[in-house]
């Protein structure tokens, strides 16, 4: 399946203490398909809370059931990546003859 992570807005920091200094995410998107990690990223978008990654990349489907999990990450160096959001995709829902968006 080739997906394209294209971008998100009004991401809410995952420091919002941080958030009075304007300071925004390190936001990058990690793949999931059927709660497995299938190792594909965007690269991480500095300091901002609406990223534009446009990254395309190919994952394996096993079967037509499977769930496509795309997560939102904030990068942190000093610490672990926190989760800023999620989308679950149910392939079986999705038509295989088009581009969805």
């Amino acid at each position: 399946l080739e997906v394209t992570c294209v971008s998100a807005r009004n991401l809410r920091p995952s420091d919002p203490s941080l958030a009075f200094l304007g300071g925004g995410g390190d936001p990058y998107c990690r793949l999931w398909v059927d709660d497995k990690a299938d190792g594909a990223r965007s690269p991480t978008q500095t300091s901002t809370l609406n990223p534009v990654w446009n990254h395309q990349t190919l994952v394996r489907v096993p079967h037509p059931r499977s769930v496509l999990r795309v997560e939102v990450m904030d990068w942190d160096r000093t610490s672990k990546d926190e989760l800023m959001g999620f989308v679950e995709l149910p392939l079986e829902d999705l038509p295989w003859d088009r581009v969805v968006t």
